[in-house]
This record gives structure tokens, sequence and C-alpha cells, in this order.
């Protein structure tokens, strides 16, 4: 009995040491580690959430969720959905729906959340949906009230058009900071690593959760 105790805890040891082995080569070479700021992609993500990033460059595809260098401001970074690419047009109608290259992405609405974003010291009521868009669903917010709006953006060679999902949040996307030369984005979110610690709101964020 205790060679087999001896046994399976030196098992245990070496499938250990091969998951921190592993883990410290995907983190020098392959992932890269950031704490979400605001909640300018809420429910998807909150402020404080840890997320791990594919550090590949440039995003690809319709829906993928990239950090990129700030176009305007230095030293910082903006996080959004990518739903321009170039050759489109990304606007809203007179309905406040977004439209983009012409169509206008489905949206399965589910009901409504109230949510504290303790970094604006606000509280509001939102409604919640599933957009269909690119190669993923996605939820995405409207705040009670609030309608979606934006100026009609035609996306340039060279420039893709970021797009938070709290579709009400006023600053954190393109809307505000213009379109963004997809050659300064360090990678695309994939993980929630460890939801906020302090937060409020229960949004059933978890440990280790696929981001889409």
């Amino acid at each position: 009995m205790r060679s087999f105790t001896k046994g399976f805890l030196k098992l245990v040891a070496w499938v250990v040491g091969i998951l921190l082995v592993f883990v410290a080569v995907m983190r020098i070479f392959f992932v890269d580690m950031a704490v979400v700021g605001h909640n300018g992609m809420a429910p998807t993500m909150e402020a404080g959430d840890t997320i791990l990033i594919w550090r590949h460059g440039e995003p690809k595809d319709l829906g993928d969720i990239t950090i990129c260098d700030h176009p305007v401001n230095a030293g910082e970074l903006v996080m959004g959905r990518v739903v321009g690419k170039p050759g489109m047009v990304v606007e809203a109608d007179s309905r406040h729906r977004l439209v983009v290259a012409g169509s206008i992405p489905d949206i399965d609405w589910q009901g409504s959340d109230h949510f504290v974003d303790t970094v604006e010291g606000t509280e509001d009521d939102y409604r919640r949906g599933v957009a269909v868009f690119g190669n993923v669903d996605h939820l995405l917010w409207v705040r009670d009230g609030a309608e979606f709006r934006m100026r009609s953006v035609e996306v340039q060679e060279g420039e893709i058009f970021l797009l938070g999902d709290n579709r009400t949040y006023v600053g954190q996307d393109s809307r505000y900071f213009g379109t963004i030369d997809p050659a300064t984005c360090h990678g695309t979110v994939f993980m929630r690593l460890v939801p906020a610690s302090d937060s409020p709101n229960d949004l059933g964020n978890g440990y280790l959760d696929i981001i889409h």
C-alpha cells in the first residue's frame, strides 16, 4: 500500500511538473495576460476580469475580440470586437440597429440584467441579446432608455472598426477613437482566466471561460 501511494504521488508530481512547463512555454511564446479596465465589452467581459490573449498579431475574422494600441493616445490600449474590415460601411439605421456592409446582424433578445459599473460608479438595467456575427454568436447589451447610435463610417484599406459589446457604453470603441491599423493589434482574446474578484454583479462569469 505504501509503495502504491508513493508511486501515485510521484505520478501526480510528474503531471503537475509537465503542466507547469506547458503553461510557462505558452506564457512565454504564445499567450499574453491582461486585466479588463472598463465595461465597454460587458456582459462578455467585466472590468476586473483577467483574460488571456493569443499573441498572433493581426485579427483576421469578423467577430474577433482584439487588443490594440490606441490610435491617438500613445501608451494606451483599446479593446473591441471587429465589426468592419476594408471596404465595408459600418453604420446605424433609423431603428438604431447595427448595419455592416448593408446587412443587419440577427439579435435574439433574451431578457434584461441589472448591472453595477464599479468603474463609472453607476448602475443601470440593460437589454441582453445574442448576436449572430461573423463566425461567432456573442452577448451584447443596450442600456434601457438608450439607443445605439453612430455615424456612417466606410472602413479604409489597412484599417478595422472595433465595437464594444456594451453598445451604449461611451468612449471605448471606434465610434469615438476612429478605426484601427490591425498591425498595431497584439492578438485576440480567447479566455477568461479569472473573473473579477470584487464584482457585485452575477453575470455567470467563471474561471477558464472560453470567450466568443
